[in-house]
């Protein structure tokens, strides 16, 4: 059964945080309010989180700027930052399935065991033989998870729970769509590419390239600060300036590249299956031109994800939030976590 209590899910992100509050309205999820504060430099999720007194007080402060209302929060590990398998396991017997898994786990991830916190559960998919399960395992450190809480704390919220951004993405731009999907998330510093099967991530990948370094190209080329830079970057995503095609080609080619090579990945692993599409989102996704080039350069259809798509939320804001809606997937989907 659904819960009536509202949730908040944030998103501490590389270029900010962004914060969205939903409530449960028999059975779907209703917008109550949203904000989002920027940072004046863009810095890996370390060196964000470092100082949880400071984040701390800015969430409380974004939080109090926004009217929220809730105080039990979502919130998400970065990609880059934890560790993520699909195991395929074999005839294990029930009891010692769970040392199985820790045992596999503490092989494969780049996590040191003593500073190790593993999440698994099983997944159901399709044409599996007798016999073999799959398993979805996350490995995270725990000294990055007691940063967060103590971000969460200082700044008077409960964590309710905490999990990878890839299954927020999931929930908010894919619902339960179980067909073969590919999710690319342009942000500020990395590029995360998942491929999604049956709702589960199967293959996840990461390129360090993102908005900030095509800001620093921009203001190179157009002789000018980054400040202006990124004012005109976001210019160019919202009034679709043709003209500023060429700038973007290098990211692009990386981007699919690295779409292609997962394509081939599990194309290798899952008997040739094909893949059906691409949902672009992330900030840096709306600039016009870099779907359809992505498209061209992958042979994939590639769509704009859409996280509102599953909200209920009045129809005068739908300009502002189409706006904004490739920079919230995350922090929706957190926020769905505990209602849907």
């Amino acid at each position: 059964m659904a819960k009536s209590q509202n949730y908040l899910g944030v998103d501490i992100g590389a270029s900010g945080i962004k914060l969205v509050e939903i409530a449960n309205v028999g059975g779907r999820a209703r917008l109550v309010t949203y904000g989002f504060s920027e940072y004046s430099e863009m810095q890996p999720i370390s060196q964000i989180i470092a100082n949880t007194a400071e984040k701390a007080k800015e969430l409380a402060s974004l939080y109090k700027q926004s009217g929220a209302t809730a105080k039990m929060a979502i919130t998400g590990l970065p990609m880059s930052s934890v560790f993520t398998t699909l195991l395929t396991l074999s005839n294990i017997p029930p009891k010692r399935l769970e040392t199985e898994i820790k045992n596999k786990i503490k092989k494969l991830a780049p996590i040191p065991e003593d500073d190790l916190v593993l999440d698994f559960k099983k997944v159901e998919m399709k044409d599996m033989p007798p016999g073999v399960i799959k398993i979805s395992a996350t490995a995270a450190s725990k000294k990055m998870i007691s940063k967060y809480l103590e971000i969460f704390k200082l700044a008077g919220l409960q964590l309710a729970s905490l999990e990878t951004e890839s299954f927020a993405l999931i929930r908010s731009l894919l619902g339960k769509d179980m067909g073969l999907s590919a999710i690319v998330d342009i942000g500020a510093i990395k590029t995360n590419i998942l491929i999604v099967k049956e709702g589960v991530p199967v293959i996840h990948r990461t390129i360090k390239i993102g908005g900030a370094e095509l800001t620093e190209n921009l203001a190179e080329k157009m002789k000018t600060d980054l400040m202006k830079a990124e004012e005109i970057k976001r210019a160019m995503s919202m009034e679709k300036m043709e003209s500023a095609h060429s700038l973007f080609d290098s990211m692009v080619k990386s981007i699919a590249n690295e779409v292609n090579y997962c394509k081939e990945l599990y194309s290798e692993q899952y008997n040739h299956a094909i893949i059906e599409k691409i949902v672009l989102t992330g900030g840096t996704a709306m600039i016009l031109g870099i779907g359809n080039s992505l498209e061209s350069a992958t042979g994939l259809r590639v769509f704009y994800g859409d996280p509102w798509t599953r909200i209920i939320y009045p129809e005068d804001l739908r300009p502002p939030l189409d706006a904004i809606g490739a920079r919230f997937a995350v922090a929706i989907g957190l926020a769905m976590r505990e209602i849907i």
